[in-house]
């Protein structure tokens, strides 16, 4: 425990180091970070905290759909069921975190060439990405369905956990295809500068969602609420394209003045006639 807390804080030490090296340490830069820009500008923190508070709302709303997902598994099926739903979450995060990842990696590629007004290119980064996250996702699943009760093994010793966590962990493979959707359409909307649409998956598919599947099927007994997270997921990415194919006509960010040195694209000539 001591060793992983040291662990944690070392490496939000270096990483921290690293970027007042980056931003404030090296001479050969185009612009200089002086006190004068540290002062804080009404305007600009409006905007940050418009199109960053989706990730906040979204890590939130999980934190508080496992809460309710725990006392659900312990009101259905007591402490064997909520150690198999321990088991099946550590793997989840594992196995979901290349889903994020495909998703933060979107984000530069879309806010860089929706400012450059390339909307084709920010349409096909979309496209291929979506593909990427649910062609993984669909690859996990058939693993999962395959190497369920290895994996779990090296988990645990208790066969009923054991037998309990692989049943459960091949009902939430299926929800692995659509679980990196809603993330990267939550955040090709916020690279776009575009809080509305983002807001409404990341918050709406924990709140008028995931939740209310989970209370209601939980009360069909376990397998229902196992069953519940895979259609959960299901349903929050089917909303999240259907507000992606509603605003793909509504791709121009949000205006911000350009930053200087940055390129500008080039005007028409004149014919001359």
């Amino acid at each position: 425990m001591r060793g992983a807390a040291l662990g944690t804080v070392g490496g939000q030490a270096v990483s921290m180091g690293m970027s007042l090296w980056f931003f404030f340490g090296q001479r050969r830069r185009p612009y200089r970070i002086t006190l004068a820009d540290l002062k804080p500008h009404g305007p600009t923190l409006r905007q940050l905290v418009s199109v960053g508070a989706p990730s906040f709302l979204g890590g939130f709303g999980i934190t508080l759909l496992t809460a309710l997902a725990n006392n659900l598994m312990v009101a259905v099926g007591g402490p064997l069921m909520l150690s198999a739903f321990a088991l099946c979450s550590r793997i989840g995060t594992f196995v979901t975190m290349p889903q994020l990842g495909i998703a933060q990696g979107l984000q530069p590629v879309v806010g860089y060439n929706a400012g450059r007004g390339l909307t084709a290119r920010v349409h096909r980064a979309t496209t291929l990405t979506l593909r990427a996250t649910v062609g993984y996702g669909t690859g996990v699943c058939l693993a999962l369905l395959v190497l369920a009760a290895p994996l779990m093994g090296l988990f645990t010793d208790d066969p009923a956990v054991r037998a309990k966590a692989t049943s459960a962990l091949r009902i939430l493979a299926f929800g692995y295809p659509f679980a990196g959707v809603a993330t990267l359409v939550s955040a090709r909307f916020q690279a776009l500068g575009q809080p509305r649409p983002s807001y409404l998956i990341s918050i709406g598919s924990v709140i008028a969602i995931k939740a209310p599947l989970l209370v209601t099927l939980s009360r069909f007994g376990t397998h229902a609420l196992w069953i519940s997270f895979p259609v959960a997921e299901a349903v929050a990415a089917g909303l999240a394209l259907l507000i992606l194919r509603r605003r793909l006509t509504d791709d121009t960010p949000t205006t911000r003045e350009p930053l200087p040195g940055a390129p500008r694209r080039p005007c028409a000539r004149p014919s001359g006639r």
